[in-house]
């Protein structure tokens, strides 16, 4: 008589996360973008400085990691130790945050926010590291001013770039790089001005205001823009969630305000 029997497994298999890297996570942007990550279950690494701040990335399960940009061997080898340590893995998902809004000129825009870029991109794809997604937070300064006419128009993608800044430029030129690489999958967001907690440009703008100087002084008319920072958030990981690949989007709230507006609404709320 054949006995049946029965066995019950009762193995520790470990939880395969996601991996997820953000760059310029101590920044301003970068660092909420580690707070969703976190809160969507990756695991998440952020890119950062030796000279960075850590003050808003105290989450104990936060991995750290130093890339360097600029320098293409250092970088070379920076990544595939980290691939070595992952056992041949590479990132599912980068946001790459990265990159310079304030400059001593005008060639430290283009090495730091282009050619740091670039050189990402590229040693990425020599290291067989390409990831499902790589996110690039742009401007909508890449576009530029586009309609002077009035009444004013809404910037669409068919218009022509147009930045005039240096800071513009840049991005505008990794996005056309993105563009070029065959079989990366890229997406583009170009937000307008980004405020909230631990933003510091529009902060002096409103310290400026309550000290009763008056950025809306000119002749000129000024239609001005914003989206929320945890709303920006919230479009990129969306664009994860949708696993889209191959598109930018302009990021704005859907409101328009001048810049007499903006200034009247500050003045309300201090």
């Amino acid at each position: 008589m054949a006995t049946q029997l029965s066995f019950s497994w009762d193995l520790d298999v470990p939880e395969v996360r996601q991996r997820l890297l953000v760059t310029g996570a101590s920044g301003f942007i970068g660092s909420f973008m580690v707070e969703r990550a976190l809160e969507k279950g990756f695991d998440v690494w952020a890119g950062i400085r030796s000279t960075s701040s850590r003050r808003y990335l105290q989450d104990e399960r936060i991995h750290f990691i130093e890339l360097d940009y600029a320098n293409v061997d250092h970088l070379h080898n920076q990544l595939l130790d980290f691939k070595r340590e992952q056992d041949g893995q590479g990132w599912d998902y980068i946001i790459h945050c990265a990159g310079a809004t304030k400059c001593p000129n005008k060639e430290v825009f283009y090495q730091v926010n282009f050619v740091g870029t670039r050189n990402f991109v590229d040693e990425l794809m020599r290291c067989q590291m390409v990831p499902r997604q790589f996110i690039f937070l742009s401007s909508l300064g890449a576009w530029g001013p586009q309609h002077e006419r009035m009444p004013h128009q809404p910037i669409t993608a068919d218009d022509e770039p147009q930045p005039n800044t240096a800071y513009g430029v840049s991005k505008l030129c990794v996005a056309e790089y993105l563009k070029d690489a065959a079989r990366f999958p890229w997406v583009v967001f170009r937000p307008t001005g980004v405020y909230g907690p631990r933003d510091k440009d529009y902060l002096l703008m409103v310290q400026g205001i309550q000290r009763g100087f008056d950025f809306a002084l000119g002749f000129k008319h000024q239609d001005i823009t914003f989206i929320y920072v945890r709303d920006l958030v919230k479009a990129v990981f969306l664009a994860i969630e949708k696993e889209v690949t191959e598109r930018a989007y302009f990021v704005a709230d859907g409101d328009v305000h001048t810049s007499k507006d903006f200034s009247q609404l500050v003045k309300r709320a201090l």
